[in-house]
């Protein structure tokens, strides 16, 4: 829920899509199964890239909605880190995508 709730996906996570994201799963079992999860990291890179950015604080809203790190995170933690974390989600999220080409390969997935 959360997934689909904070990164607009278009398309709802099954728990088996989930399962998959989060390596419960060895491999996807379709090609459309590999798809979604394949949009799901995409969205969530894009969160957490924003997150580690300094955006979705309390300090950077504009709005009053709910903030997905509390006042003062940004600049106690991130603020001199923030390169380092965008980085290492960037190399973890490659590295999940990676590992689910191949597994869409196995599957005989060759889009």
């Amino acid at each position: 829920r959360f997934l689909t709730a904070r990164c607009n996906l278009a398309t709802t996570l099954t728990d088996e899509d989930m399962d998959l994201l989060w390596g419960r799963s060895r491999a996807a079992t379709s090609a459309e199964q590999a798809q979604r999860v394949s949009q799901a990291l995409d969205a969530a890179e894009v969160l957490f890239l924003n997150l580690a950015g300094g955006s979705e604080t309390a300090e950077s809203s504009k709005d009053h909605g709910p903030q997905l790190l509390p006042l003062g995170f940004a600049n106690d933690f991130l603020r001199y880190r923030s390169s380092a974390v965008q980085e290492y989600v960037r190399s973890s999220c490659n590295k999940l995508r990676g590992a689910l080409a191949v597994q869409s390969l196995a599957i005989g997935d060759l889009d």
